[in-house]
């Protein structure tokens, strides 16, 4: 699967990258690893965007599967 998005969370510690295939991927920035092993499905189709809001509580993706 091809990364389409990638968002920074808590002080840029953590990235969370949203992939063609529709999944989500949680990095720790420190190591460079998956901070899970597997991948998170939340579209059908490809991720088209990322944004976290202001308290990084919150994580909204949008996809190609016209869902948010």
């Amino acid at each position: 699967a091809t990364v389409k998005k990638i968002v920074l969370v808590n002080k840029n510690s953590v990235a969370i990258s949203g992939s063609s295939t529709g999944n989500l991927t949680f990095w720790d920035l420190k190591s460079g690893n998956s901070i899970s092993n597997q991948s998170h499905r939340v579209h059908n189709d490809s991720v088209q965007s990322l944004c976290v809001d202001e308290t990084s509580r919150r994580l909204f993706t949008g996809g190609s599967d016209h869902y948010v």
